[in-house]
């Protein structure tokens, strides 16, 4: 049976790279500032993964923060400063997408839907007392294609961010066939098939009011044969 998983990178210098399955498919953005809000018009100082009941934070992502057009600021136990999306590695992306299939098979077609639930009213206490719609919050998004260890080569994703407002339902198109660990990800290459798909996206958001809420809700479509 086909798969999809969320899971978390993350590295040291003793195991290597290695990944975290999520059982939630929220992510929560904080900063550092009175009952840990965002500035509107600043990024977020740290990226959880959250509960979806309770919101209470169960695990802690990478926080890759917008720097420029074509630029990250990557916070994690290894790396805090500014790199071009090119050279930012898969273990320092945010979000990494796994699909899973007892055969091999060509992911022709893969979209990452961050969905926003624009009807919905939240209530984060971790967050500051917020209990409103998500409809001012801008999203960003950059998939990262980089499976060495090293800042220092240059990747084969995006070079750019994309953005969307959360007041609509955004898509991030992803490459074909990008195979386990993301060994074949190239931005408009077919790649090879595989029974492991394995994407790495990087995430983050600005708030564009007062009233934003700092969640991204995550699912996603594939096609495939």
């Amino acid at each position: 049976m086909s798969n999809i998983t969320f899971r978390i990178p993350e590295y040291d210098s003793v195991s290597g790279i290695r990944y975290t399955n999520l059982d939630t498919n929220l992510l929560g953005f904080a900063g550092t500032g009175i009952n840990f809000r965002i500035k509107v018009g600043s990024f977020p100082d740290y990226t959880n993964v959250l509960n979806p009941k309770t919101f209470g934070r169960s695990l802690s992502a990478n926080n890759i923060t917008r720097y420029s057009s074509g630029s990250g600021f990557v916070t994690n136990d290894y790396l805090n400063s500014p790199l071009p999306l090119v050279n930012i590695p898969n273990w320092s992306s945010t979000l990494s997408i796994r699909f899973g299939n007892p055969t091999g098979v060509t992911a022709y077609d893969i979209t990452s839907a961050v969905i926003t639930a624009s009807g919905a009213a939240y209530n984060v206490p971790e967050y500051g007392d917020v209990n409103t719609k998500p409809n001012s919050t801008l999203i960003y998004s950059a998939e990262i294609c980089h499976t060495s260890t090293s800042t220092g080569v240059i990747g084969s994703g995006v070079s750019s961010w994309s953005s969307f407002t959360a007041a609509s339902t955004g898509f991030v198109s992803l490459v074909r066939n990008p195979g386990a660990s993301g060994s074949t990800a190239k931005v408009g290459s077919t790649g090879v098939p595989s029974n492991i798909h394995d994407w790495h996206i990087a995430l983050t958001i600005t708030p564009l009011s007062l009233n934003s809420i700092p969640l991204i809700p995550l699912s996603c479509i594939i096609e495939y044969l």
